[in-house]
């Protein structure tokens, strides 16, 4: 049974032809939502039927930033997409005249990771995704876990730091605000300013405007200190967040998503160390592996698609 999956980022826009966990026919659009919503749905339904043109699909799954009322398929609220009650399931619905499930973006994430990706085997997963945002996919005994109405699982909305950075939210401290690669950038930038003599400005050849979360990676192969002063408050700051999560719902493993993932062990064993340390029970407490998704930017595509299996 062929399925689509959407997946909705805030620069781009993934659709795919889905059958059995596999990617049969994909296609890559700008969201562009300074267009307006109308614009964009008008938009993704074009981009839908000239995609799945001449191909039979049973219904649409989407993943979206943001709170979801998953039984409604209404965004609440996505602050990153500044989508506030937006009726998507039925909106979509209407113009493709198929059946449309909305969830999370993480969540969509998550159950591709779980059902044929690097969770494969697991019962408890948590998808950490890392991204613009920070969000989280929890899945338990296995199935997608999401709160009243399907809007739970905000995990990168928890405060780690009182008073701190401020968040697209609206509140100070979030997760999001420390471990995102937003955050990163910023803090990057800030240390490259305070650090004139740092390796990274011969790296960006003195151009700030081209500094983005991956920057630091680039400085440490280099050898640069600055570089791997920001990894370490990164790294503690991302394990900080992952090891409450840990300590809430004991998962077997956590899985590091977004646009971070692609830093790979670097980054997972890093917060492995931090988060065995960290969490309740210390080292020789129920051990939770912290791992590197295998699905990359498809997970999310799969995921979504499988709201309807």
């Amino acid at each position: 049974m062929k399925l689509l999956g959407i997946d909705i980022g805030g620069t781009n826009t993934k659709i795919g032809i889905v059958e059995n966990g596999k990617i049969l026919k994909k296609s890559v659009m700008k969201t562009k939502l300074k267009e307006g919503y109308d614009v964009f749905l008008t938009r993704l339904a074009d981009e839908v039927n000239s995609l799945t043109k001449g191909v039979e699909y049973s219904a649409v799954g989407v993943g979206c930033p943001g709170i979801i009322d998953t039984k409604n398929g209404i965004v609440v609220y996505a602050n990153n997409l500044q989508f506030k009650d937006i009726p998507l399931a039925s909106d979509l619905s209407k113009r493709l005249g198929k059946k449309v499930s909305v969830s999370n973006d993480a969540n969509t994430q998550a159950l591709g990771e779980v059902k044929y990706g690097i969770g494969v085997g697991y019962s408890d997963v948590i998808m950490v995704t890392l991204g613009t945002g920070v969000g989280a996919g929890i899945i338990i005994d296995g199935k997608l876990f999401e709160g009243h109405k399907g809007m739970g699982a905000e995990g990168g909305h928890m405060v780690i730091e009182m008073n701190g950075e401020p968040c697209t939210c609206g509140r100070l401290g979030c997760f999001e605000a420390y471990a995102s690669a937003t955050a990163l950038k910023r803090d990057t930038l800030k240390a490259m300013i305070n650090n004139s003599n740092s390796l990274l400005w011969d790296i960006m050849k003195n151009n700030l405007n081209e500094v983005d979360g991956g920057t630091i990676f680039r400085g440490m192969e280099q050898g640069d200190e600055t570089s791997f002063e920001v990894f370490r408050q990164y790294v503690n700051y991302v394990s900080e967040g992952i090891t409450n999560l840990v300590n809430v719902f004991r998962p077997q493993a956590v899985i590091i998503g977004g646009g971070m993932a692609k830093e790979g062990d670097t980054l997972t064993d890093a917060v492995q160390e931090l988060v065995s340390q960290k969490r309740y029970g210390g080292k020789d407490s129920l051990p939770c592996k912290i791992l590197t998704p295998i699905l990359g930017n498809d997970a999310a595509i799969i995921g979504a698609a499988e709201l309807n299996n």
